[in-house]
């Protein structure tokens, strides 16, 4: 049974180790986004939703139901909670009360980030299989769906803005960067010398990865990028990609509360 969620409001909540991220959709559509930090405590977290909700909520605004998809376990209970309260919903938890309806060929299933299958998921209903999945988050993850149609495995990468992070706490004299686009290859200063390392470093990664996965996949993948430094990559990987989708997950979150009875 499916719902038509044209009209409907979601909020779809992704708790990530950098970020919990909520979006207001519409349909299939995003109208409203807002982060919080997962380093938040749990009075933050509540002051920042409860407000969240107040604002999408005003004029009568009617919420049909909250998602969340989680890799953060200590922070699911946390957010639903405040959730449910602030909106007036039970959430529904993706991996405790659904699943996302993808067929897993991992080794061990259960070892697949709920996030990961959610946006395989999303990319398979709306841009057709084999894919190439890249989310670029707190991890670089590059995540494989067949010509079936099947979730087959991927690829982990530490992801840019932690390798910034690791850089600068484990070295004395280099800076923390917020990562945007070098003026130069080659850099006069550190924070550039940085910023390339990181920008080339990772863009030749990630054409080299899709140059490689296509070589593994007998039929012509489409490439899907999504993630919080997707916008930044974009001109850097165009030619390799089939499509930029930042709200990708959200989406996957939406088709899987129109395909559910709750």
């Amino acid at each position: 049974m499916s719902k038509n969620i044209k009209n409907q409001h979601l909020v779809a909540v992704d708790i990530g180790n950098t970020a919990v991220h909520l979006a207001l959709l519409k349909g299939l559509r995003v109208v409203a986004e807002h982060r919080i930090s997962s380093r938040s405590s749990a009075g933050q977290m509540k002051k920042e939703i409860t407000a969240v909700s107040r604002s999408w909520m005003k004029d009568g605004q009617d919420i049909s139901g909250v998602m969340i998809c989680s890799v953060v376990p200590p922070l699911t209970g946390r957010v639903g909670s405040v959730c449910r309260t602030a909106f007036g919903c039970k959430p529904v938890i993706v991996g405790k009360d659904v699943i996302p309806p993808i067929q897993n060929r991992y080794r061990v299933p259960g070892q697949v980030g709920q996030d990961r299958l959610v946006g395989a998921f999303a990319a398979k209903c709306l841009y057709g299989p084999p894919l190439v999945v890249i989310d670029l988050g707190t991890a670089t993850t590059f995540d494989i769906v067949s010509a079936r149609g099947d979730y087959l495995g991927g690829v982990i990468v530490p992801g840019i803005g932690l390798s910034a992070e690791t850089l600068s706490c484990n070295t004395a004299l280099l800076p923390l960067v917020q990562m945007r686009k070098p003026r130069a290859l080659i850099a006069r200063d550190t924070e550039n010398s940085i910023l390339s390392g990181l920008y080339y470093g990772y863009g030749e990664m990630i054409k080299g990865l899709i140059r490689q996965l296509k070589k593994e996949i007998p039929s012509a993948p489409q490439v899907i990028l999504t993630g919080g430094y997707a916008s930044l990559y974009r001109p850097y990987v165009k030619k390799e990609i089939s499509h930029v989708d930042e709200a990708l997950i959200f989406k996957g979150l939406a088709l899987m509360w129109s395909q559910s009875v709750f």
